[in-house]
């Protein structure tokens, strides 16, 4: 069901916002591909699959209970939630753990997000998480050499947060430790194979007008050829775009694509800009936003942009 495109699903087929939000975190397409000995993880949806997502959707009270649990308005964490309900819906809960902290002479060494046990073929699988929402800028914007394998970086709106930092952290720390006798926590299980897999979602904007010279760069080798796609820009090349009607997101709209009913939701393309003008006089923490086209019934998601102050990323 791949060849059906999974926001198209999303957008007509799924109702509930947190439902909406569990197949983008589970079906949509990795970050990072299969690399380095670690795996990736990216189901299939089959049509078994959607019926059980349009069943859900009839009435979530039991995904909206687990999501409630955990009151962290981080990002990280509710995409954990989401990979979590679905492991143990679907599987034996008793074969999972979670977030397990890893303790060592009274100190904690760190944490592995999920770990599943196949008793049948004793075998031991290390799920690492992560989503990531990161803006493509050269490396000489951040002040960073450019590296001759890949010239540019991938960050977040937090700058601080790196592609290039991130990644290996995963690959060589977080997906080693149970290889390492001085980090791997004491288990109950006796696996046979250990298989290290990573869980990476989000989407990679890359600049609609600042730096061109990027458009024709090779990217990072690691990255999945099949991640989601949108586009960012400084706020002085706004009235750039074309016209249109417009949402600026929060940040726990950020997964899944989004439409309504209700058109007042949306604002034009000029009271948009002075939001995000208001915005940018006060903070310049970068903004989601994404261009809407009608629908019989409302709006749907057309594209999506990230909109960062003038002089980003150099200026911080």
């Amino acid at each position: 069901m791949r060849n059906q495109p999974l926001n198209q699903i999303i957008l007509q087929q799924l109702q509930h916002r947190c439902v909406q939000d569990l197949a983008w975190c589970v079906f949509s397409p990795p970050l990072v591909d299969a690399i380095d000995g670690h795996c990736r993880l990216w189901p299939e949806l089959t049509p078994e699959i959607l019926t059980q997502l349009r069943v859900l959707d009839e009435n979530p009270i039991k995904l909206k209970q687990w999501l409630s649990a955990s009151t962290s308005p981080r990002l990280g964490i509710i995409f954990e939630r989401y990979w979590q309900y679905w492991w143990t819906t679907n599987t034996q809960r008793e074969q999972w753990h979670f977030n397990l902290q890893i303790n060592k002479d009274g100190r904690t060494l760190g944490e592995l997000d999920a770990l599943e046990w196949r008793a049948n073929v004793a075998t031991l699988h290390h799920y690492e998480l992560a989503v990531k929402f990161y803006l493509q800028v050269p490396s000489e914007s951040l002040g960073l050499t450019p590296d001759q394998n890949c010239p540019h970086r991938w960050v977040g709106p937090n700058l601080n947060d790196r592609f290039d930092i991130k990644w290996p952290q995963m690959r060589d720390r977080q997906l080693t430790a149970l290889k390492d006798p001085a980090r791997a926590p004491d288990l109950s299980w006796a696996p046979e194979t250990v298989v290290t897999s990573s869980v990476t979602r989000g989407r990679l904007f890359t600049p609609l007008f600042a730096f061109p010279e990027l458009a024709t760069q090779t990217t990072a080798p690691e990255l999945c050829p099949d991640y989601e796609t949108g586009y960012w820009l400084h706020l002085d090349d706004w009235q750039r775009l074309d016209d249109g009607h417009w949402r600026i997101l929060d940040r726990q709209e950020w997964f899944a694509p989004l439409h309504g009913e209700d058109r007042q939701e949306l604002t034009t393309h000029e009271e948009t800009y002075l939001a995000l003008i208001e915005h940018f006089r006060h903070y310049r923490q970068p903004l989601q936003v994404i261009l809407t086209t009608d629908t019989l019934v409302g709006w749907q998601e057309y594209r999506r942009y990230f909109v960062v102050p003038s002089g980003w990323p150099s200026n911080r």
